[in-house]
């Protein structure tokens, strides 16, 4: 049965907003002055409403308005998380504005008490970051325990089990982490290599 133009047109621009809320939580410097995003973000329907043009790696997308039910019944039906993903990825796109913005505000002098406040935000990174090490870390070591399992595992069916529930494991250890770290790409987009030197300077 031929699927309805508006009901692919719906899930296209539910999976761009995915992607545009994980393009905001990621990079907030870029997205910081944008007034009537930032009201978008304050609450779900403003979301749901929201009709932007951007690009990512993938190419130019495009979200269009949606009534909040629809947005939801599509974002339950795309995603594992469902809309519970969508609203995860509001806030954090929320809450990445406004530490940007207030950061702009208090550390940017040349006082001691904005020393202070820079050295506070600047620990307050060091330790969100040891704890997404933490996690990436744990799944880490959990698919090395995989891979030797699946290995030396002679039945196929068994190991596709195995690659399959291992896949649904990582999946749920890199989702503790905040955007844009909870998140695998498709593999279809991630058969090249990445190249590191640029992360070592």
């Amino acid at each position: 049965m031929k699927t309805d133009a508006r009901v692919l047109n719906s899930r296209s621009a539910v999976s761009a907003l995915r992607d545009f809320l994980r393009q905001v939580a990621a990079r907030p410097h870029i997205f910081a002055e944008n007034v009537e995003l930032i009201s978008a973000l304050k609450s779900q329907a403003g979301i749901a409403a929201l009709e932007v043009e951007f690009e990512d790696d993938e190419g130019i997308k495009q979200t269009k308005a949606v009534s909040l039910n629809t947005l939801k019944t599509y974002a339950n039906e795309l995603f594992e998380r469902g809309f519970e993903e969508i609203n995860y990825l509001r806030l954090s796109a929320k809450d990445s504005i406004d530490t940007f913005n207030n950061r702009g505000q208090k550390s940017n002098k040349r006082t001691k008490s904005g020393l202070t406040k820079r050295v506070d935000e600047m620990e307050r990174d060091l330790e969100q970051h040891q704890k997404i090490n933490f996690i990436l870390l744990q799944g880490l070591s959990y698919a090395i325990g995989e891979l030797k399992i699946v290995r030396d595992t002679p039945s196929e069916k068994l190991r596709k089990k195995r690659v399959q529930d291992a896949l649904t494991t990582l999946t749920m250890i890199a989702s503790m982490n905040p955007p844009p770290f909870d998140y695998f790409p498709p593999i279809e987009h991630d058969r090249k290599v990445t190249k590191i030197d640029k992360y070592r300077k």
